[in-house]
């Protein structure tokens, strides 16, 4: 499959444009020829195809009207940008009012088959439900446990799946391949010690494990590769150090981005958010957002129901 018929594909399969809804491409330089190829496979669905350009994460007040107008807003930017803007502003007014809005990751030049966007939406469907009857959630790995709540005092968090499904009002996610079922816990709730083995967004692979120790919901303590910096980062951004989301994998596609991000949506894969989740349910303002990564983790839910990463119903 060439480019531009692996882009018609990912627009009809992911965001199923309409001909008489309006598309908006916000791209950065570096991703301009890309952008311009979404605008061409845009214009076989629809008449009405928009672009602006974006210089790092600030939205000018002209792209932010085009975003806030138009029914589909397609970002096409680096991968740090992708993290950034998804738990911007501007995302999350733009999802309140019914607007869609997608990020292309770097993988959109494969793009992936109906059935298998439909056994992923089908997994986060029994996630989801499996993660709304529940009040404490472990995860487990070699360096210990971690434990959060998502229900205390009447206070539910509900947990909310980020797909490349982006077909009803106000949904949003990245496209071509990305899946995660997420919950924001309830804050000052985390406590144990977790070995986080693949990667942090902003930071890239971990070549060795680092081993984090949280207290009453906040990271207090980092052992090994990359801990100074992960510190400092920390020491840099108010209430960055707040464990703020815990994510899971739920993508069977291998797929070929060479993205840090990417590795967030793989099956059997678990990340734990700090920083803002405010556009996930919870109450943590912060400026930024990170991510971190691992492999080899289990999820049990009221310290008793262990999920199977398969979650086939």
């Amino acid at each position: 499959m060439n480019k531009l018929l692996s882009l018609y594909s990912i627009l009809k399969l992911c965001l199923d444009v309409k001909e008489d809804e309006s598309l908006h491409v916000c791209f950065q330089p570096a991703r301009e020829r890309e952008a311009k190829m979404l605008q061409q496979a845009a214009s076989k669905f629809t008449r009405k195809v928009l672009c602006s350009r974006i210089y790092g994460t600030k939205i000018k007040e002209s792209s932010r009207s085009k975003i806030y107008s138009s029914d589909i807003t397609v970002f096409c930017v680096d991968e740090q940008s992708t993290e950034i803007l998804g738990h911007s502003e501007e995302r999350l007014v733009a999802s309140s009012v019914g607007k869609r809005i997608a990020f292309l990751l770097d993988s959109w030049t494969v793009a992936p088959e109906g059935k298998d966007l439909e056994k992923i939406e089908e997994r986060a469907r029994h996630l989801t439900l499996l993660l709304s009857k529940a009040k404490n959630l472990s995860i487990s790995t070699e360096s210990g446990i971690l434990e959060v709540d998502i229900l205390r005092e009447k206070e539910k968090r509900e947990p909310i799946k980020i797909t490349s499904n982006i077909t009803r009002p106000g949904a949003w996610g990245a496209i071509p391949d990305y899946a995660e079922v997420a919950v924001a816990p309830i804050e000052g709730t985390a406590s144990g010690k977790i070995k986080v083995n693949v990667g942090i967004t902003g930071f890239g692979k971990l070549k060795n494990p680092l081993n984090i120790i949280f207290e009453e919901g906040k990271l207090v303590d980092v052992y090994g590769e990359k801990s100074n910096r992960l510190l400092s980062l920390l020491s840099r951004y108010k209430n960055l150090d707040v464990l703020c989301e815990v994510g899971i994998g739920i993508s069977h596609i291998n797929s070929n981005s060479k993205w840090i991000f990417s590795q967030k949506k793989k099956l059997g894969y678990v990340h734990l958010g700090l920083g803002r989740n405010t556009g996930l349910g919870g109450k943590n303002q912060s400026e930024k957002h990170i991510d971190l990564i691992m492999n080899e983790a289990e999820i049990a839910l009221d310290k008793k129901e262990k999920i199977s990463f398969g979650l086939e119903s």
